[in-house]
């Protein structure tokens, strides 16, 4: 669905809130605690879609900004280690997780339930704030908030949003009241876990509300805009909110076609590679356009005739939303492997720089490549993905709040 001047929310629910009392809206809270950047982009795109219906206040509360440092700290420095010196071990305990196992089901509560224990901070921030109705869109938040449900410390529904194509294990918990994932197959593997089927809904990752909006500009328009080519095909180089992807080797690799192209690479939080990068400006065969973190990366996106990106849950949703041809790389051991292996004929997967240039140099050249590809995502892009959550969180707080025996 793109969505071009009515409402994107269902009639009914928009007439049940526009007859609540302003002063005292529907509040709805967005939890999660990760240093990295889908599962707070996830966070902030239906908190934004949450707040464009009438009387309903949506926030957000990144754990890690009301967290004790020394565990803020502790968390960051074990996942970057494990990440960067231990890929074998994340791989293992991803695969444990994903497979539901009893021990990495064990050994995953149990520590979570210790940090819920070290985070009384973020307890009480919620108890204050006295939401509706809590989403959380980080596992590690799902199986803290459960365990405080449980505890009798919190007594609003819990509403969970796992921000991949895939669920393991500490995402299923027993006191989170809904689900909305990516896919069928995520609806699946959190079954297999035990969670009941009624209450997983199929809606999509929540992504930006800019991606459900058909724009008026045209491809060209828009390439003039951003001061792009507009005769020239557009590969975007991402490698998500902290920019881990090896650009330079992207780009060399690149150079070595014959093919025309621009190329554009957004390095989002890494400096040291926006810095290095622009230094390259000038001297490539393709012309090179370096961004650093972009507030337009749907503007981007819809520039680009092919993206060569990490693949995260939320960039990937949002390339399916406009069925832009992908090409992925460098897959953290663990989630997003098994990611690349589920969205197989989807995203195209690339194990070195050299099959990346063909891949690139296919898609550009070969009609018949592109419309398999956007054929092949036409099933799972939902760009309305941030309405269709919204819609249903909201409708579960009203009927929460209509049940008081329920608390």
């Amino acid at each position: 669905m793109k969505i071009t001047g009515s409402s994107p929310f269902p009639p009914a629910l928009l007439e049940k809130l526009s007859q609540r009392d302003p002063a005292d809206p529907l509040k709805i809270l967005l939890v999660h605690g990760s240093h990295t950047g889908g599962h707070r982009s996830a966070a902030r795109s239906l908190t934004q879609a949450l707040n464009e219906l009438p009387n309903v206040q949506a926030r957000e509360l990144d754990t890690l900004e009301v967290s004790s440092p020394k565990l803020v700290n502790a968390q960051k420095g074990f996942f970057g280690f494990v990440s960067e010196k231990m890929p074998f071990l994340r791989r293992w305990g991803f695969q444990l997780a994903l497979k539901g196992s009893p021990l990495a089901s064990f050994v995953g509560t149990a520590v979570l339930k210790a940090k819920a224990a070290l985070s009384p901070q973020v307890l009480q921030n919620i108890q204050e704030q006295q939401p509706d109705l809590v989403v959380s869109t980080h596992s590690q938040t799902n199986a803290m908030l459960s365990h405080w449900k449980k505890a009798g410390k919190l007594d609003m529904p819990v509403h969970s949003v796992p921000t991949d194509f895939m669920a393991h294990a500490i995402w299923a918990q027993d006191r989170v009241d809904h689900y909305y994932v990516a896919a069928e197959p995520t609806r699946q593997d959190l079954a297999r876990l035990g969670v009941d089927p009624s209450r997983i809904s199929v809606t999509g990752i929540p992504i930006s509300p800019a991606f459900a909006h058909q724009p008026d500009e045209t491809r060209e328009a828009l390439s003039t805009r951003l001061g792009l080519d507009p005769e020239l095909p557009t590969v975007l180089l991402m490698g998500g909110s902290l920019g881990l992807q090896p650009y330079e080797k992207l780009i060399d690799a690149l150079e070595a076609s014959p093919y025309p192209m621009q190329v554009v690479a957004i390095t989002g939080r890494n400096q040291e590679a926006k810095a290095r990068l622009e230094e390259m400006q000038g001297s490539t065969r393709h012309p090179l356009h370096v961004q650093g973190f972009v507030s337009n990366g749907a503007d981007w996106m819809r520039a680009a005739d092919v993206v060569v990106s990490k693949p995260g849950g939320l960039t990937l949703s949002e390339l399916l939303a406009l069925r832009k041809p992908v090409i992925v790389t460098n897959p953290v051991p663990g989630m997003e492997e098994a990611q690349v292996e589920r969205l197989a004929g989807v995203a195209w997967s690339a194990p070195d720089v050299e099959a990346m240039r063909a891949q690139v140099e296919q898609l550009l050249s070969d009609p018949a490549a592109r419309a398999e590809v956007e054929h092949n995502m036409d099933a799972l892009s939902r760009p309305e993905s941030s309405y269709a959550v919204a819609a249903q969180v909201a409708e579960a707080a009203l009927d929460f709040e209509m049940a008081p025996q329920a608390r």
